[in-house]
């Protein structure tokens, strides 16, 4: 977030920012504490918060390099969510969004 941002305000900015796509937010879907604890800075926990959005249009260019390495953009199935490699609580957030258990 940047100083002063909302964190609806954020998710926003960096869909726009980052996958080139305009966004609007519809609605939280949950938020969660994940703690890393081989981080330096992390291992307390950081603040993660699901939004539901609807994409207005798709005019930007998606960033395929980010800080954390190389992006890798794939389609999947609600069904294949559970054998992604995520945190459980995405899983969760992912299936809350699509009215699913």
């Amino acid at each position: 977030m940047d100083k002063g941002e909302q964190p609806e305000e954020t998710v926003v900015r960096e869909l726009r920012e980052e996958l080139g796509v305009k966004a609007i937010v519809k609605d939280i879907i949950q938020a969660d504490l994940y703690k890393i604890k081989s981080s330096s800075d992390e291992a307390e926990g950081v603040l993660i918060i699901s939004f539901l959005c609807d994409i207005l249009d798709k005019k930007g260019k998606k960033e395929v390099e980010w800080e954390e390495g190389k992006a890798e953009f794939q389609k999947f199935s609600l069904d294949e969510v559970k054998k992604l490699n995520m945190p459980d609580f995405y899983k969760k957030a992912i299936y809350k969004a699509w009215g699913r258990k």
